[in-house]
């Protein structure tokens, strides 16, 4: 698989250590077809940066397809931060589904599930969002540790929302961090057999390194291995589709 994206890093805009020059440059070396720019936006107050981005990404002139993109932090009651006028603006919408983690809330497994699931279906229903970032990112919760437990049939619900919606399944290269009581291995083979119902239903989808440093821009080895193990094509992961006009 000859895939050269990467739709999920982040910069000095947010918590990243880089500049976007930084990942640029990077992303030139690497020879990577499409690179982009997600810096989180938890308030509207953040989302300060965006006209700066596009000028460097402009100035730039680079032989990367630059996208200027955001990770957006939807909130439980499933409203976004930023106005659909604001997510227009951007290249990429990669959303981030709400997950509880307040360890005093006094929620049974079945009702964090139930608010993680209504969460995705809110992502889902917002046709300005392009991509799901990482999916079901839950294991440093109190309530799963083990991604095997979440259990088939809540999976199976998942993959049928994603897959009847227009947003893309993320496969994020530290997926694994998520889940620091699974074996690396373990997890890679749990995570595989999630994203292969996603595929078996029709799901599309992105390829991120979720990157904090410029080093790790284009780091998707991981990424690429699970899609692999899947049997997802190619033709299934969104890459010109996603370049809006």
């Amino acid at each position: 698989m000859d895939i050269r994206i990467d739709l999920h890093t982040h910069t000095v805009f947010s918590d990243g250590r880089n500049t976007v020059k930084d990942n640029i440059r990077v992303a030139e070396a690497l020879e990577l077809e499409v690179l982009a720019i997600t810096d989180h936006v938890f308030r509207a107050e953040d989302f300060t940066w965006l006209d700066e981005l596009k000028n460097i990404i402009r100035v730039a002139n680079s032989s990367v397809k630059v996208l200027a993109g955001a990770e957006v932090h939807i909130r439980r009651d499933g409203t976004f931060p930023l106005s659909q006028d604001e997510l227009s603006l951007l290249d990429l919408v990669v959303a981030e589904s709400y997950v509880p983690r307040e360890t005093n809330l006094n929620l049974t497994k079945r009702e964090f599930l139930e608010i993680v699931e209504t969460s995705i279906e809110h992502v889902c229903k917002n046709k300005l969002v392009d991509v799901l970032a990482h999916p079901l990112h839950l294991g440093r919760t109190v309530w799963v540790k083990d991604f095997r437990e979440i259990g088939e049939d809540f999976l199976d619900n998942i993959a049928s929302i994603l897959a009847d919606s227009h947003v893309a399944v993320e496969v994020m290269n530290q997926m694994y961090w998520w889940y620091p009581e699974m074996t690396v291995s373990d997890f890679t083979e749990a995570y595989a057999d999630f994203i292969r119902k996603c595929q078996k239903k029709g799901c599309r989808f992105s390829i991120g390194s979720d990157a904090h440093s410029a080093g790790a821009v284009g780091n998707i080895a991981w990424s690429l291995k699970v899609l692999e193990k899947a049997n997802v094509s190619e033709e299934d992961i969104i890459v010109s589709d996603i370049i809006k006009p």
